[in-house]
C-alpha cells in the first residue's frame, strides 16, 4: 500500500487541474449572460419610478393581504398587469468606491452587488409560490 506522504504531489496537481478546470468551465460558457435582460423602455420606466422615492428593498407588486387575495379587486389588478418581484438596490451600488465623484465616507457601505442580493429574490420567489399553493389564484373569463 502506497503512503499517504508519497502521494502528495499527485493530490496537489490534481486540485491546481481541477480548480482551473472548473473555473474555465464555469466563465467560459456565458451561461449566465441573459439572466437579466435589458428592460424595454428602460429609460421611461426610471423617469416614472425615480419621482416615487421608493427605499432599497424587495416588492412585490401587486401585494394583497390574505384577505384581499380572492377580492374581485385583487383579480382585476393581477388581471391588468404588470405581475412583478422588484429589488430596489441603492443608487450607488454599482460605483467602486475609489471611482465615485465623491468623497468616500460618503459612498454607501455596500459598494458592489453581493451574493445576498440575488439569494433575497429568490427567498422571495419562493414566497410567492408557498403563497400561490395557500391561496390559489383563479383566472377570471372576460
Amino acid at each position: 500500500m502506497t503512503g499517504l506522504s508519497s502521494l502528495w504531489m499527485p493530490v496537489l496537481l490534481s486540485a491546481v487541474i481541477v480548480f482551473v478546470v472548473s473555473s474555465i468551465v464555469h466563465m467560459a460558457p456565458l451561461w449566465h449572460k441573459n439572466d437579466f435582460p435589458k428592460m424595454p423602455n428602460e429609460d421611461k420606466l426610471m423617469d416614472a419610478l425615480r419621482p416615487l422615492g421608493i427605499p432599497p428593498g424587495d416588492y412585490m407588486v401587486p401585494r394583497p393581504s390574505p384577505a384581499e387575495m380572492r377580492t374581485p379587486a385583487f383579480a382585476e389588478k393581477v388581471r391588468r398587469g404588470p405581475v412583478m418581484i422588484v429589488t430596489v438596490m441603492p443608487n450607488a451600488m454599482l460605483t467602486p468606491p475609489i471611482l465615485a465623484a465623491e468623497p468616500r465616507r460618503a459612498v454607501p457601505a455596500v459598494a458592489v452587488p453581493t451574493p445576498a442580493v440575488p439569494m433575497r429574490a429568490a427567498m422571495a420567489m419562493r414566497r410567492v409560490l408557498r403563497m400561490r399553493r395557500t391561496y390559489p389564484l383563479r383566472r377570471i373569463s372576460a
